[in-house]
């Protein structure tokens, strides 16, 4: 008698288990919003550059790490603070991506881990030929006093805005306007024939 019982009450305990194994799992906090933002532009004056850099920090503020065939897609708007309507706007793609930690090229598998972020670059030459009529509309030049080699512009302020979308079931990253000002110069000049230039307020020699 006592062995039936046993019997039973084991049969019974697997039967539970057996029963809940079967039951779904609670479903998955999984939030629209895991990306945040970040826009941190920078003047580059080079023998090389002569370019407004917009640089893209797009980091995971989920709890878990995100894994997808990532799109890497987006637009980055520069408008002239005075006057919005005169704007440069670019699209971005895979090539604007300069940091990943856990990308594979091949494949396009991108993995984010949280709290790490991937970085866009993108880069408005400002000099170039196709941009003649916006650097006219928007800068002011005269000579600068401490280097008559090259002209530097009176300061201007810019309003920086962007969007990436890193994966395609994903909500895109937004970024919040960033007001960037600055002194454009028109050319470089080794340093040792003129100091380096100040870009930011008060603009001209150092």
């Amino acid at each position: 008698m006592k062995s039936s019982v046993l019997l039973l009450s084991i049969l019974l305990i697997i039967g539970g288990i057996l029963s809940s194994c079967d039951e779904p799992l609670p479903p998955r906090d999984d939030p629209t919003v895991v990306f945040q933002g970040k826009i941190e532009p920078e003047f580059a004056l080079l023998s090389s550059t002569n370019a407004l850099l917009v640089i893209l920090k797009v980091k995971n503020v989920f709890d878990e790490s995100l894994q997808g065939i990532a799109l890497l897609t987006g637009n980055v708007e520069i408008a002239w603070a005075p006057f919005p309507d005169i704007r440069k706007i670019a699209t971005l793609g895979p090539g604007n991506l300069i940091h990943a930690r856990k990308y594979d090229v091949r494949t396009g598998l991108l993995t984010i881990d949280p709290g790490d972020s991937i970085v866009f670059l993108y880069s408005w030459n400002i000099m170039a030929e196709s941009e003649r009529q916006m650097r006219a509309e928007i800068f002011t030049y005269r000579t600068d006093s401490g280097c008559p080699l090259r002209k530097i512009a009176d300061m201007e302020t810019f309003i920086v805005r962007a969007q990436v979308r890193v994966y395609d079931k994903r909500s895109p990253a937004n970024f919040g306007d960033t007001m960037f000002s600055f002194c454009h110069v028109d050319t470089y000049v080794d340093q040792r024939s003129c100091p380096i230039p100040r870009t930011e307020p008060p603009c001209g020699a150092r």
